[in-house]
């Protein structure tokens, strides 16, 4: 696990364009207990306004076009495994999962406000970490982690899955 702070620019991360809260992109609302899928538009508002729950832009390396899918390709040349990207929009007081695990490797950047991750890595004692435009945070896979949300965040999470078993462009 390593925390890198000003990996970018905050300036350059709290500019890049993302593809939230367009009329053609969809949202999850997930709080840990349940998730809320395939909502774009007024109806996401509607969801979002009568249950504040953190939105998930899912798969949006293959849902739109912009910098973050050369990223998610590059990534998956250089690792040779598949690479998703998934955007994570949260407010104060939004519910989140919890503590958990995630059974892929993660490529953290984070774009917009501040995310705050509590880490319990193996053999070693908990660590609190506040991500700030332009951090990256590299994962593993099965660490035990929490996220909270001091104001408004936004993160993008490149999740490394499984090997590729053919060729990449």
């Amino acid at each position: 696990m390593e925390h890198e702070q000003g990996v970018f620019a905050s300036d350059w991360a709290e500019t890049r364009e993302l593809p939230v809260d367009g009329a053609d992109q969809t949202v999850a609302l997930f709080d840990g207990t349940a998730i809320q899928r395939e909502l774009a538009g007024p109806a996401a508002a509607d969801a979002y306004a009568a249950r504040a729950r953190t939105r998930v832009y899912e798969s949006i390396h293959a849902r739109s076009d912009g910098w973050h899918s050369l990223v998610a390709l590059h990534l998956s040349r250089i690792t040779r495994r598949q690479v998703v990207c998934t955007l994570y929009e949260s407010d104060q007081g939004d519910r989140g999962i919890g503590r958990h695990v995630d059974a892929w490797d993660g490529v953290i950047m984070q774009m917009r406000g501040v995310k705050a991750w509590t880490i319990w890595p193996p053999a070693a004692d908990r660590r609190e970490i506040h991500m700030r435009p332009g951090d990256v945070l590299l994962l593993p896979a099965y660490v035990p982690h929490a996220v909270a949300t001091p104001d408004t965040s936004v993160h993008l999470v490149f999740a490394l899955t499984e090997p590729l078993t053919g060729s990449v462009l």
